[in-house]
């Protein structure tokens, strides 16, 4: 027996959708955490933003022509879905800036980022967490979270015993990154 179509106002249906579109949004080149919020600010939504149209995406403050082509085209990109699938292999949610238990402090900066990609759980207690996210050869704290250093004796680390100290420290990486 066929499956009814599914109801795009269905509450499960339209998360999907939110987030295919600000998949689709953060993965067009050039756009950032300041034009999305600017984005957002204009047309309310992502889904509204990449409808929008060339010419009114062009009235938003630092969209020009090509940008506003790359937005109006973004939801072409085929990476939206393999990164879905990805996610989904790897049990990763995809948080939305707009969800309820998107962390309140992100939220507050000017340059939050419009979605995190959460692999477990977000506890009350994280609210006091500290993240140190990147590549060891990227960032000075790389070398001191992994190499055992990073104790503001002069290895150019952070002082990472005061910091664990004053919150819960959270790395991420991949062995060649940031690790605890």
């Amino acid at each position: 027996m066929p499956m009814p179509p599914t109801d795009p106002y269905d509450s499960a249906s339209h998360r999907e959708m939110m987030v295919r579109d600000m998949l689709a949004l953060v993965l067009v080149s050039g756009v950032g955490p300041v034009i999305i919020r600017k984005l957002l600010d204009q047309f309310g939504t992502a889904s509204a933003a990449i409808r929008a149209g060339e010419s009114r995406l062009k009235a938003v403050e630092n969209i020009g022509p090509r940008l506003a082509e790359k937005i109006a085209r973004a939801l072409d990109n085929t990476e939206i879905d393999k990164e879905i699938a990805l996610c989904k292999d790897h049990q990763v949610a995809i948080m939305l800036q707009s969800d309820d238990d998107f962390p309140e402090c992100l939220r507050e900066m000017p340059d939050c980022p419009a979605m995190l990609f959460v692999k477990g759980r977000i506890e009350p207690i994280d609210r006091l967490a500290v993240a140190v996210v990147g590549g060891a050869g990227h960032a000075a704290v790389g070398v001191g979270v992994r190499g055992g250093g990073g104790r503001g004796d002069g290895d150019g680390g952070v002082n990472l015993d005061r910091l664990a100290r004053a919150a819960r420290l959270v790395g991420a990486g991949d062995g060649d990154g940031v690790t605890t």
